[in-house]
């Protein structure tokens, strides 16, 4: 009893580790000789930046560096109580268990800074101690072999066809984006740098034969303080970038699924043709993570029997998705910042978002995060002081064209501060806002029972002298003919012709004529 199978194969990209691990940050240095002595510590920020994430046998490898921000009013004698900061790099490494991965896993990691404690024991001395939580998730390829029908034996099968988005490879490429940069004219020079952050915006990821072009802009600012005055001045730029990364078997038909972001920045001082400090060089730390798919539809065996023997069936679940495309957005958030004591002016502030998420609710995109709202200010008596607050933001879209609303759908979200600003309210407090943007990749899809292997028992063959010639069967409105004709050991081809009937599934309760086959 031969029975001929059909088959097909699906290639899907599948999460087979997620999970966090924390990691210390513990340091005792001593200020270089150019930073003037520390009077009391503002703020210390902990910027861990991810070089090294891999699979070695049976874990995963990270390494990085956490760059050491301690920003700090100046207590030498004479001193204006300017506000400096030293920067101290930190390197850290971390192997996490990762069994079952392989050496072709793709790992992506982010960093979460969870608290960081800093104290002066001396005027030049500094001593800290922290914590940051890795967020690891690895992905690897796998074919999935599916049948798509089966001939002979009696056979019957269902089947559905489901449009799934064939994984086309994944590509994470670090690079650089270096740039020599200039003070505006009417600027004053910089004494030293007390910080520096960078977006990356992505314009255009446009997929050609087996490469991918990217092309964006960094945004950069810079925040430094001067020899001559009290006030720290800043300054943006807008960096352009291409960059072409190997991708093996993209097309111009695949759909790309886009993030990237500024992992770190560095800003080295250069001094013009007076000797004074108006040039800088800034190399920022950027990365790309694009997964590629290919549209496809297959036939899927979701159920099958024989009119003729009983069936030994293997069945296997597989999440079937489609990526449904990138939505993005942008919201308004903000917090007021309070001190007991009088404010005269703000020295420099900013924002950073802490955490993001999103779900599909009601054929809605809602959009749910963190955002921390920082700000140093100059009080009257002359003194400095660091002021911080966790803000709530949120936003509501829709979903990308094409997502039905009873789809069940998962987001990977990605959000970051685009501009804050800031005003005195009152005596002794800071309204802060920030417009932050937010991109949502949208995944549409579901768990499918597949039917993986049919094998004819023929041990347990059907005998037809068993069953009446006819049978008069009461069905219930809404009953799909397929479970009809399998306990019947029938088909629904010729249920539907015995009862005059153009479609699978009944719209009313009546009687059916089951004749045997």
């Amino acid at each position: 009893m031969e029975c001929k199978i059909v088959s097909g194969s699906v290639l899907l990209c599948e999460t087979v580790l997620d999970t966090t691990a924390e990691q210390p940050v513990d340091a005792e240095f001593t200020l270089p000789d150019y930073c003037p002595d520390i009077g009391r510590i503002l703020k210390c920020r902990a910027l861990p930046h991810i070089t090294v994430k891999e699979c070695v046998g049976e874990a995963i490898r990270i390494e990085g560096v956490t760059r050491l921000d301690v920003i700090y009013q100046e207590g030498c004698e004479g001193c204006g109580k300017n506000v400096r900061c030293c920067r101290y790099e930190l390197p850290f490494a971390a192997s996490i268990p990762a069994a079952g991965c392989g050496e072709g896993a793709k790992v992506s990691a982010r960093v979460r800074v969870d608290y960081v404690n800093c104290r002066a024991s001396s005027q030049r001395r500094v001593d800290i101690h922290g914590a940051f939580t890795l967020h690891v998730k690895a992905s690897v390829s796998k074919q999935y072999d599916v049948i798509s029908g089966a001939e002979g034996a009696g056979v019957h099968t269902r089947t559905q066809p489901v449009a799934a988005d064939q994984f086309a490879g994944r590509a994470q490429s670090s690079f650089t984006v270096s740039e020599a940069l200039e003070l505006a004219q009417g600027k004053p020079p910089i004494s030293s740098v007390i910080r520096s952050e960078a977006v990356i915006n992505v314009i255009e990821c446009k997929p050609i034969a087996n490469k991918l072009i990217l092309k964006g802009e960094a945004v950069l600012e810079v925040v430094y303080c001067t020899d001559t005055g009290t006030r720290p001045e800043s300054m943006e730029y807008v960096i352009p970038f291409n960059q072409f990364i190997d991708l093996s078997g993209v097309d111009d038909s695949c759909l790309l699924d886009c993030a990237a972001e500024a992992k770190a920045v560095t800003i080295s001082l250069r001094t013009d043709s007076d000797g004074e400090y108006r040039r800088l060089q800034a190399d920022i730390a950027a990365e790309a993570d694009i997964k590629a798919y290919r549209r496809t539809t297959l036939p899927v065996v979701r159920d099958a029997y024989s009119t003729e023997c009983e069936l030994e069936l293997e069945r296997k679940y597989i999440t079937a998705e489609q990526f449904a495309g990138q939505q993005s957005g942008r919201c308004m958030a903000g917090g007021l910042l309070e001190t007991p004591r009088e404010i005269s002016e703000v020295l420099d502030a900013w924002c950073e978002v802490t955490s993001v998420s999103g779900e599909a609710k009601g054929g809605r995109a809602a959009i749910n995060g963190n955002m921390m709202v920082c700000a140093i200010v100059r009080l009257a008596d002359g003194d400095c002081e660091y002021l911080e607050k966790s803000c709530p933001f949120d936003s509501d879209a829709s979903l990308p064209a094409g997502v039905e609303e009873a789809a069940e759908c998962r987001m990977e979200v990605n959000a970051r501060v685009r501009n804050c600003t800031c005003t005195l309210s009152g005596a002794s407090k800071v309204d802060m806002r920030a417009e932050t943007e937010y991109s949502a990749a949208v995944y549409c899809g579901e768990q499918l029972g597949c039917v993986t292997s049919i094998k004819p028992d023929e041990s347990r063959k059907k005998s037809g002298e068993e069953r009446p010639a006819l049978v008069i069967y009461c069905a219930d409105s809404g009953e799909e003919l397929w479970s009809i004709a399998r306990e019947f050991n029938t088909t629904v081809e010729c249920i539907m012709e015995d009862n005059d009937l153009d479609g699978e599934q009944l719209s009313e309760s009546r009687l059916l004529l089951i004749s045997a086959k």
